[in-house]
């Protein structure tokens, strides 16, 4: 085989300005291009992502059709500072209209081109900001947690610093950090001017606070000398810091750094070939693989991503960076994508990096294998780690609460029984048995009618005091202290049977109680009285067979009747059925219940011991 030959055919490939055009318009950042009033005259296809909008669908409008009515004056005048070649700022962030007729903060930055021989317009490109607003938006109420800020201050991927009035460091998070090379300790307590040399060209430091203090708020671009002695560029933003009483406290600094798309654009005035350059500073990594999975073409974009270079990435295969429990899965993915033609999918998976960690990407697989340009696979990655961990870190939070909600619940529950029990047993029931007294003395002088009133209602009295006492102790099982868990239930299941025509069985021969806590028994207890309340309401079963056994890991609760049963995809759980759910869920465990029409119903409780033990008993 010609290696020579096939060298230079790839070169010919990546010299093609298709090649480029290509990665472009796949690219998930947005591409506009306009004639100098604004007229939209091409549009990459990564616009559907952002806004919903397909290219055609805006080709013709003018940009400033999607423009909030509240950022047009800031949009068209920087725009028209751009085509007259006299920009004030690069960057501004303004919101953009979606298909939904919804507004989403967007980055956007204007660059004359409309003397490039290639290009001949003027280049919009704009991505999606809102993830940056909202942390902005979130820092301002968040500054009194200063735990919570610590810890917002050390995971977001842009600078973050906050002074006092005075323009003293209050705070000084890792991204300044390891720009400046000067330690949190190093800066804090100082002025900002005496830690940085910070150029905020075409306005001075002065200038800009000024700014900030009359309006609020001051944006543009931020230079200095990072610790590698290497100019870094911010596109920064400087607003007022306010108390919960809307007092200002001191000022907040957020910072993006563009040095990289700063270096991109000195590259693009320089190149002969416009797609080149827009792929060079793509944000997002991209690779190709032929049919196989090996990759052929790696951008130089990787590295911001993944830390591989580029050329350590040709000639291996694309899966074997992916991590071992989602290789499956990834493997079917990319399989399914190279049987269809043009069709991008997304897909999140762990990654390795270069310095092996495992990272959560975000990936869109695009089939260009029979594109007469490309033939390969193209995908698109993205790292999304930080906003996984902010998702668990939200499910946790629900879930957590969630549960507290339920044990104050439970817990208000169980006192609301032993009070109201206390009540019946040592009061109701008290006054009850007195006034049958006075009655069995009445009866002993009483004769003919009146005799027999009496004995009716000295028999009326005696079931009502039995009642009571059975009620009470339903609301108070005196037994679970007393005589154990398993004997209580004997104990219900013989009064059962007694008030009730159904039989009752209970097991418990793989019991083990000695290995369960107090509050477990309880909650056991209340699932049965809870089910069995329902099996007598609703069911009309003949039969109730309960079991219950424990390993060395859970304890495992089984009710079953041969009732009516019910269809479970067209009958809502009722409140007695959710509280057997909330009483498992709080001690880790699950529930289960398997029904049919003429069926009867199975209800399965599964509770871990090891929770059992780790968690406290509710004080009740």
């Amino acid at each position: 085989m010609n290696t020579s030959a096939t060298k230079i055919t790839e070169q010919d490939l990546h010299n093609n300005p298709l090649f480029y055009k290509n990665l472009i318009s796949e690219s998930l950042d947005c591409i506009i291009l306009a004639t100098e009033e604004g007229v939209v005259d091409f549009a990459t296809s990564s616009i559907s992502t952002i806004l919903g909008f397909t290219p055609n669908e805006i080709i013709g409008k003018t940009v400033f059709d999607f423009v909030h009515p509240d950022d047009q004056l800031l949009a068209s005048t920087t725009f028209m500072d751009e085509v007259q070649m006299d920009p004030r700022v690069k960057f501004i962030s303004i919101r953009l209209r979606n298909k939904n007729n919804q507004y989403t903060w967007c980055l956007v930055r204007g660059h004359n081109m409309l003397n490039n021989q290639y290009v001949g317009k003027m280049v919009i490109y704009f991505s999606d900001d809102s993830l940056r607003k909202a942390a902005e938006d979130a820092l301002v109420e968040k500054e009194k947690k200063l735990r919570m800020q610590a810890t917002i201050l050390n995971n977001v991927t842009d600078l973050i610093v906050t002074t006092d009035m005075n323009r003293m460091i209050t705070s000084w998070n890792k991204v300044i950090e390891r720009l400046s090379g000067i330690t949190e300790e190093e800066a804090i307590g100082r002025r900002f001017r005496e830690v940085i040399d910070a150029d905020y060209f075409p306005f001075t430091h002065d200038q800009v606070a000024e700014i900030v203090f009359k309006e609020g708020i001051w944006k543009g671009e931020v230079s200095f000398t990072g610790s590698d002695k290497e100019k870094k560029y911010l596109l920064h933003t400087i607003s007022l810091l306010r108390d919960e009483h809307g007092v200002a406290i001191g000022l907040l600094g957020v910072g993006k750094d563009i040095t990289e798309r700063k270096k991109a654009e000195a590259s693009l005035q320089k190149s002969e070939l416009f797609y080149r350059n827009l792929i060079s500073n793509s944000l997002d990594g991209i690779i190709m693989t032929n049919a196989e999975g090996v990759i052929t073409y790696s951008g130089p974009s990787v590295t911001h991503v993944s830390g591989f270079k580029p050329e350590n990435l040709l000639g291996r295969y694309v899966l074997e960076f992916v991590h071992p429990d989602d290789k499956d899965q990834a493997k079917k993915a990319f399989a399914e994508e190279a049987s269809r033609e043009d069709r991008g999918n997304y897909f999140e998976f762990r990654i390795l990096n270069a310095q092996g960690n495992w990272i959560w990407m975000s990936l869109r697989a695009h089939n260009l294998l029979n594109d007469p340009v490309f033939k390969s696979m193209v995908i698109y990655f993205s790292d999304i780690t930080e906003r996984r961990k902010l998702s668990q870190q939200l499910i946790d939070q629900e879930i957590q609460k969630q549960k507290l909600l339920t044990e104050a619940t439970i817990t208000g529950q169980e006192k609301e029984r032993q009070q109201i029990g206390k009540e019946l047993h040592d009061n109701i029931n008290q006054h009850l048995t007195t006034a049958r007294l006075y009655l069995e003395v009445a009866n002993e002088k009483a004769t003919g009618e009146m005799q027999e009133l009496i004995r009716l209602s000295l028999k009326n009295i005696s079931g009502m005091i039995k009642e009571i006492r059975t009620l009470s102790q339903s609301l108070v099982p005196p037994t679970l202290g007393d005589i154990g868990l398993v004997e209580s239930i004997q104990e219900l299941c013989d009064s059962l049977k007694r008030a009730h025509t159904f039989s009752i069985d209970f097991v418990s021969r793989h019991f083990e109680e000695s290995a369960v806590t107090e509050n477990m028994k309880l909650m056991l207890f209340r699932i049965i009285q809870e089910q069995i309340n329902n099996i007598i309401r609703h069911s009309h079963a003949t039969e109730v067979h309960i079991k219950l056994q424990s390993d060395a890991e859970s304890v495992i609760l089984f009710i079953q009747d041969n009732g009516t049963g019910f269809d479970q995809e067209k009958t809502r759980k009722g409140m007695g059925l959710n509280n057997i759910a909330s009483r498992a869920v709080l001690l880790g465990g699950k529930a289960d219940i398997k029904a049919e029409p003429g069926q009867g119903c199975i209800l399965t409780i599964e509770l871990p011991l090891s929770d059992g033990r780790r968690k406290n008993d509710i004080k009740l």
